[in-house]
Order: structure tokens, then sequence, then C-alpha cells
């Protein structure tokens, strides 16, 4: 999901071989009003692989743990990357709903909230 460079798009299939039929690509989905949709990939996917450098911790990593999807992010080595992918799909030991729990929205928003009130 999302934009992706078209170069690094061609080698990562290309290093997929016969699974690239398993690798879907869409493009840039709307948070809202593709919300449906995002659901459906993160409850079908069996990895999340998060290229982009450009937020701390986006929101698109905490849904796919939400999910208990495995998440590899930030590798820009193509070759590295498909290894940690492989190494995803190998490994079916999803991670444990506890590890996530502090990032769940209700406690991250009961964190911020607690903050504000101490700023205000």
């Amino acid at each position: 999901m999302g934009p992706v460079e078209e170069n690094f798009k061609e080698t990562l299939l290309e290093l997929a071989g016969s699974n690239k039929k398993d690798i879907v690509f869409t493009g840039p989905l709307h948070p809202i009003k593709d919300a449906e949709i995002l659901a459906n990939f993160y409850a079908l996917s069996d990895v999340f692989v998060a290229l982009g450098e450009w937020e701390g911790l986006p929101i698109r990593i905490l849904e796919a743990k939400a999910y208990k999807i495995p998440v590899v992010e930030n590798i820009k080595n193509i070759e590295k990357l498909a290894e940690k992918i492989l190494e995803c799909l190998l490994n079916k030991n999803s991670p444990k709903k506890e590890e996530y729990k502090d990032y769940f929205w209700p406690r991250v928003f009961k964190k911020i909230h607690k903050i504000y009130l101490k700023l205000t």
C-alpha cells in the first residue's frame, strides 16, 4: 500500500520468483475512505513491509502489529529486505498481542491526554 519506486518494485518482484503472484501493490489508499480495504489487507497479510522513513513511528506499523502481522521496516538494501521478508514468512510465530498493548490507541490517547493536562 502506498507509493513504491518502480525500479524497487521490479527488483523485488524479480527476487520473489514464483512467489511474485502473492505480492500486491495497491498504490496509495485513503485511511478513512479506504478503511475497509485497508483492514482487509491487514487481515489477509502474512508480513507487513514499511519502506518509508519519513515518520518516527508510523500509524501503519502500529496497525499492522495490532493485526499481529510480522513487520519489516526501513531496510534500504533490497537483498536484506527480501531476506527479512522470507524470514517472517518462514517463521509463522506471529508476535503476541501483549507485546504491543502499550501502542493500542486507547492507551496512547490516555498518555497524550495526561501530558496535555500537565502542560496546560
